[in-house]
């Protein structure tokens, strides 16, 4: 009988520790169960987050093209305007190099039309010298 006793003590106590491990057991699950929900949960955010700035990437790169292209528009627009500035100021050299001729040429014309009068007026003084001449003579 000792040794069912000396049994039976050794089995409670191998049951205490048995019960005690298995209460550690369930606590480290327990934890390991909160640790894996908290994980869980910080992954569906972080998914959420990195989802967000891949949408954000998507609307900058997006934003950045037309950018872009405005600036391209941009650009041809400029040179556009510069070519025909340029333009604009080759005729107007141009006209400005014609003005000059027209007014040489007017100076010019404007000489020989006074020269012209000034001729017509000496002939017209000689023809009336004439006339008086030959009148005064027949009287």
């Amino acid at each position: 009988m000792a040794d069912l006793t000396s049994n039976a003590a050794q089995m409670k106590e191998l049951c205490s520790e048995l019960e005690g491990k298995l209460k550690t057991s369930e606590e480290n699950f327990c934890k390991t169960d909160s640790l894996l929900s908290q994980a869980l949960s910080t992954t569906a955010e972080l998914e959420q987050k990195l989802k967000f700035l891949e949408d954000l990437h998507s609307e900058s790169r997006a934003a950045a093209a037309t950018a872009s292209q405005k600036n391209l528009e941009l650009e041809d627009l400029i040179q556009a305007s510069s070519d025909a500035a340029e333009e604009a100021n080759s005729q107007l050299r141009e006209l400005e190099i014609q003005f000059i001729a027209a007014e040489k040429k007017s100076v010019g014309l404007s000489s020989s039309s006074i020269w012209s009068n000034k001729k017509a007026v000496m002939l017209r003084e000689r023809r009336e010298s004439s006339q008086r001449k030959y009148l005064n003579l027949l009287h």
